[in-house]
């Protein structure tokens, strides 16, 4: 693997340590971030990236139908010259 080529003292558990910190800094998603990060905090980057992808995959089934209420409305006036009449 590259990163024991790099790094060839580091034992394992800090080799799975770097490797979640470089993946969560990684993420654009900073929701998401916080949630694996604190929420989870995984101890391999497996656990890492499926927690975050879990995350992802709830998150955005939930918002599908955000879209139609978030359409303008149009306003109601009342016509003043109706009112006179």
């Amino acid at each position: 693997m590259l990163y024991d080529k790099g790094h060839p003292h580091r034992d394992r558990r800090t080799r799975d340590e770097d490797l979640v910190r470089q993946f969560l800094d990684g993420l654009l998603d900073q929701d998401a971030r916080f949630e694996v990060e604190f929420n989870k905090e995984p101890s391999n980057i497996e656990d890492a990236v499926f927690y975050a992808v879990s995350f992802l995959q709830i998150t955005k089934s939930t918002h599908k139908g955000d879209w139609k209420q978030r359409r303008p409305t149009r306003r109601a006036t009342e016509c003043m010259e109706a009112d006179d009449k």
